[in-house]
């Protein structure tokens, strides 16, 4: 499994650095046992001959329905700001399915959905919520389509919902947001989804009515149906499972589980070097983040004096993959001590 960020304040200039959370490894899937659908979860840079799949099957679904202006291809092209979008392939191997991740938001502003609803008189109350849920990691849902019955025999809505939390579970996010069409609630409330607030606008024309939805991922798994909580447990153990050689998930009974929620981890170079070498030789365009230095020399300024075996504790180099990017953090105790005393009055 791969360590996936979340996100916390540190240092002077209060930028964002991250910790660690065990999550999905890209290429892992699931299969909707509804429609024998495997969904698999990429990076645009990773694969980007699959992302140009969901590009132009998106493109194509788009334009049929007369808004295909929306998709806003051409700043899609090089994946930038989308770090996983899931593909869903009927038994022939073809794509039936899609949808796209984009964060971790630093601000509503990065948010599409603000202008989408900008209409509503409930705007505000749309803005403040993804501000209120920055903090701990938030996503914007979007492009996401489905082939559906004609192809599959089977409608996929549900499954690409269920996705959503999938999503904020392999990127380490606790919140995500949507506009969607109001026709699509009644399968957001099934899997766990939540409309925000209670007004539609006509988007992207006259003809439907959009309304912004959020799922909370530790709420999703309460708040869904039993069929759904199940399809959950089965999905996230498939996924947890990595990557199939074959490229199929083979289905199984699921195990008792509390629900698809990672768990915290930190991942020291010193105990996994063999492993965290060999991600570096396979992971390509990654940008190293070494703040170290500052954080020691701030970590020594704290009053009262913190104790040697703090200051000696060492360092950790954590993962952030919508990013790309691997950023060194002081370990543990002592990174925990530096945040904290950023919470101190002075």
């Amino acid at each position: 499994m791969t360590a996936v960020g979340l996100r916390t304040r540190i240092g002077k200039g209060g930028q964002w650095v991250t910790q660690s959370v065990v999550g999905n490894r890209y290429g892992s899937s699931f299969v909707d046992q509804e429609s024998g659908v495997r969904f698999e979860g990429h990076h645009p840079l990773e694969r980007p001959d699959l992302w140009k799949v969901y590009l132009n099957e998106a493109e194509g679904i788009f334009r049929s329905r007369g808004f295909e202006g929306t998709l806003r291809r051409l700043e899609l092209e090089e994946g930038n700001g989308v770090p996983l979008f899931i593909l869903g392939f009927d038994a022939d191997g073809s794509a039936v399915a899609g949808v796209r991740f984009h964060g971790p938001l630093e601000g509503s502003h990065q948010a599409a959905i603000i202008e989408e609803m900008s209409s509503s008189p409930e705007i505000g109350i749309i803005h403040d919520l993804i501000e209120q849920e920055i903090r701990l990691g938030a996503l914007e849902i979007k492009g996401a389509w489905s082939k559906g019955a004609s192809v599959v025999g089977a409608r996929l809505l549900a499954a690409i919902s269920r996705s959503v939390t999938h999503g904020m579970n392999w990127l380490g996010a606790e919140f995500a947001i949507a506009a969607v069409s109001d026709a699509l609630m009644p399968v957001g409330d099934v899997t766990g989804a939540l409309q925000v607030g209670t007004h539609w606008v006509p988007f992207p024309d006259e003809r439907y009515r959009t309304v912004a939805v959020a799922w909370q991922r530790g709420r999703t798994y309460e708040l869904a149906t039993s069929v759904n909580q199940q399809a959950y447990r089965r999905e996230a153990e498939q996924l947890l499972r990595g990557p199939s050689r074959s490229g199929r998930v083979q289905l199984s009974r699921p195990r008792p589980a509390i629900g698809p929620v990672a768990r915290s981890s930190w991942t020291s170079v010193n105990e996994h070097n063999e492993r965290f070498c060999a991600f570096f030789e396979r992971t390509r365009a990654l940008q190293i983040i070494d703040r170290l230095a500052e954080q020691h020399e701030q970590l020594g300024e704290i009053i009262p004096p913190v104790s040697k075996p703090l200051l000696n504790e060492g360092s950790r180099w954590i993962y952030y993959p919508w990013r790309r990017a691997v950023v060194r953090l002081l370990a543990p105790k002592s990174f925990s001590t530096l945040r904290l005393d950023r919470n101190r009055n002075n």
